[in-house]
């Protein structure tokens, strides 16, 4: 009876150890967020074709017609490619002939926004009934990465800032995402931070663990402002 009693001690001891000795499931964050609300700061011109966006908006019955002009002015700039657009299919297709990518398609309508010409990257934007996205393709590796707005790039192109702020809506997400680069050059999320009730409308790297952002409320008559923060992306111990 003793040595069943210490058997089972034993086993239930070893099971212990061997848990302790696992590493945490993913579910267990490994990033924490650090926020520090700071005074207004002045906003950067990030975003490459955001000026050129601007100008379009103002002589366009929504934002989807503004992209879409915007469209036709950024194909016209990049001879190097040719892209072959029918609405919810893309082909990149070389000036002498073969097809980089094959056809790219969404689940909303695609327009073209922007090449990375000094990454090789492709940026479209995915207009759904409600809402839209992006979707970043990497021309090296093929790489298709889902993004909630234009990509905020560090300084080396290691790292990318994307988030998101729908309004009063409920539909998308309302944060902000990052991901860094792998040593096979994808892109991979890691950390997410949903910022509810407050929405981002502005974002900018301070260096490659922190990042300022402009906040405002996300539903009408919340008597809250407009919020500047600095936030540090700090790994969990």
């Amino acid at each position: 009876m003793i040595r069943s009693i210490l058997t089972i001690l034993t086993l239930s001891l070893i099971t212990c150890f061997n848990i302790l000795a696992q590493e945490l499931p993913p579910v267990f964050p490994k990033y924490l967020a650090r926020n520090e609300r700071v005074e207004p700061f002045q906003e950067k011109a990030i975003i490459p074709f955001q000026e050129k966006l601007n100008s379009f908006k103002g002589s366009s019955k929504n934002i989807y017609a503004a992209y879409k002009a915007l469209e036709k002015d950024a194909l016209s700039k990049f001879p190097d490619y040719t892209f072959m657009v029918s609405e919810k299919s893309y082909t990149l297709r070389k000036p002498n002939g073969g097809d980089v990518l094959g056809k790219i398609y969404g689940n909303g309508a695609l327009s073209f926004v922007h090449f990375y010409k000094e990454i090789n990257m492709v940026l479209l934007r995915i207009q759904y009934s409600e809402g839209s996205s992006f979707l970043l393709i990497n021309l090296e590796n093929e790489q298709k990465i889902e993004l909630l707005s234009p990509p905020i790039f560090d300084e080396n192109h290691s790292r990318i800032l994307t988030y998101n702020n729908q309004g009063e809506s409920d539909y998308g997400e309302h944060g902000f995402r990052l991901l860094k680069k792998d040593k096979n050059g994808n892109y991979l999320e890691y950390f997410s931070y949903d910022t509810t009730p407050l929405g981002p409308v502005y974002a900018e790297w301070v260096n490659y663990k922190t990042i300022k952002m402009k906040f405002v409320p996300r539903w009408g008559g919340m008597d809250i402002g407009t919020q500047y923060y600095q936030i540090k992306i700090e790994e969990a111990r």
